[in-house]
């Protein structure tokens, strides 16, 4: 979980460890129903982060894989164009 997490739960904001605190006080206190929001809040904040990565990544992967198109395609006209001024468009030479 990265450090700097911030977690909302109805008008408190706290970072990671200030939450870890708070379950464990609302839990010392009997306060179940608050510690399923605490935790729910928590889950949120991370589900959305994890949402976030893995949208990031994926375009990376896409761009990848648009950058390898492309210069597969660039190579393929460069060797056409070597091919055509051998005069060898079949692989076979022109005697």
């Amino acid at each position: 979980m990265p450090s700097a997490l911030r977690v909302t739960v109805g008008s408190t904001t706290c970072s990671q460890r200030s939450c870890t605190r708070a379950v464990a006080h609302l839990n010392a206190s009997g306060r179940r129903a608050a510690i399923i929001g605490t935790l729910a809040g928590i889950l949120t904040v991370v589900s959305r982060a994890s949402k976030a990565a893995d949208v990031e990544e994926e375009a990376k992967a896409q761009a990848a894989r648009e950058e390898r198109q492309r210069q597969v395609a660039e190579e393929r006209k460069r060797a056409a164009a070597r091919a055509a001024l051998s005069g060898d468009r079949q692989g076979r030479f022109i005697h």
